[in-house]
């Protein structure tokens, strides 16, 4: 799942990057613009927004590996991975995420988060659970981007997150009912 979501991001990126260009929206969705990978590549460098990559240690590993594979879209000096000596899971990850100089949210910014969609759900909560210390500054806004499941791990992924879910909020109360207001169009 890990590789779907930074094949997704990619695709984001790169949408995001051609847009800030200036590239007319109407020659992206006819395929009209078809850029060398190099080209494709200084593009993404230049205008695509930060991938902030926070995952478990063997993730992180594979995604330095995919960005190192010649021929992809993403340049590494375009992603952040995290790579704290922390317990693994959702929650360490998201209390010792801080953004690096020079990023510096503001009322009015957004950022997007690629997950899978019953992972989203217990995100949403535990964001929304750190009121003391937010995550996201106030008016920034949060747009989830969010991707199934794999076929096979469709029942069992929305079946686990429930349960965390339930724990999170209920157990150890440290997610709320409500998740974290978010964009969804």
């Amino acid at each position: 799942m890990g590789r779907h979501r930074l094949t997704y991001a990619g695709l984001l990126m790169r949408r995001l990057a051609k847009a800030k260009a200036g590239i007319p929206s109407a020659a992206l969705s006819q395929g009209v613009i078809s850029p060398s990978t190099s080209d494709l590549r200084a593009l993404v460098s230049t205008y695509a927004p930060f991938l902030f990559f926070n995952g478990q240690k063997g993730e992180n590993q594979d995604v330095r590996s995919v960005l190192q594979e010649v021929g992809g879209i993403i340049p590494p000096e375009r992603v952040i991975v995290y790579d704290q000596d922390r317990a693994s899971g959702t929650l360490p990850q998201i209390s010792s995420l801080e953004f690096p100089p020079p990023i510096k949210l503001q009322a009015g910014d957004e950022i997007g988060v690629i997950t899978q969609a019953p992972h989203l759900a217990r995100l949403g909560r535990l964001l929304n659970f750190h009121q003391d210390r937010p995550l996201l500054p106030p008016g920034v806004k949060f747009r989830a981007l969010p991707l199934p499941s794999t076929a096979e791990g469709k029942v069992p992924h929305a079946g686990i997150e429930a349960i965390k879910i339930l724990y999170y909020v209920f157990i150890v109360q440290q997610a709320t009912k409500e998740p974290y207001p978010y964009k969804l169009d």
